[in-house]
């Protein structure tokens, strides 16, 4: 039988475990985050990289693939939140220009879907905020916006070395030529107030929604 001296230092063990449990339970939490987001975006770029070994191009909007402002989230660049915007999913989506290609040619090509699971799903980090697909300068990314659900400067953000923010941004390739995308700071300023006015975005069937409505504003689709 145990002494009340042995039971005294036992419940005091165990008192203290569960205030472990209690302070690094939410750092744990959110590590499992991290490393599923990270594997959600390695998917995804894997995706991608098919589509465009099928297509020729990765998803654009409109039919100029040297604009570098036609790579952006939204149902413009087949990149959008749902089955019907998602190009990854479906051969036919309104609205999206095709790279360009006759719907007979494109639909030949289009080898999908590419992705195992919905858009409402592999589109969103696991925090529940979405992801952004970019062209910036010289390469292609997909963008969280990590445990804050802000998103940083872009410019710091792609500098991986350097940056020490919780934003997880992954590279998907590079272009031959650098350009400008001269609508990138509205589009993240409009997102992140997007983010601090509405909290609606994290509730299922308005997520979908959170950067398609910003990307109508800023580009007038």
């Amino acid at each position: 039988m145990l002494s009340f001296n042995r039971l005294q230092v036992s419940f005091g063990f165990l008192i203290i475990a569960l205030m472990m449990l209690v302070l690094t339970g939410p750092l744990f939490a959110d590590q499992s985050r991290t490393s599923a987001t990270k594997a959600r975006l390695s998917s995804l770029k894997s995706a991608l990289l098919s589509y465009k070994s099928d297509l020729g191009h990765f998803p654009f909007a409109f039919t100029d693939s040297e604009d570098a402002n036609a790579y952006f989230t939204g149902l413009k660049s087949g990149m959008g939140y749902s089955p019907d915007a998602n190009c990854l999913i479906k051969a036919d989506v309104a609205g999206f220009g095709n790279l360009g290609l006759s719907k007979d040619v494109y639909s030949r090509r289009w080898k999908g879907p590419y992705m195992d699971e919905e858009p409402e799903e592999f589109m969103y980090d696991y925090w529940g905020m979405p992801f952004i697909y970019l062209r910036y300068e010289d390469s292609l990314y997909l963008w969280s916006a990590g445990q804050d659900g802000i998103f940083d400067n872009v410019t710091a953000v792609v500098d991986t070395i350097k940056y020490g923010g919780d934003d997880i941004v992954i590279s998907i390739a590079r272009f031959r030529k650098a350009l400008v995308n001269d609508k990138i700071d509205s589009f993240i300023i409009a997102a992140n107030a997007r983010c601090r006015e509405d909290q609606k975005y994290k509730e299922p069937g308005v997520l979908q929604k959170f950067l398609s409505g910003i990307m109508r504003q800023i580009f007038l689709y």
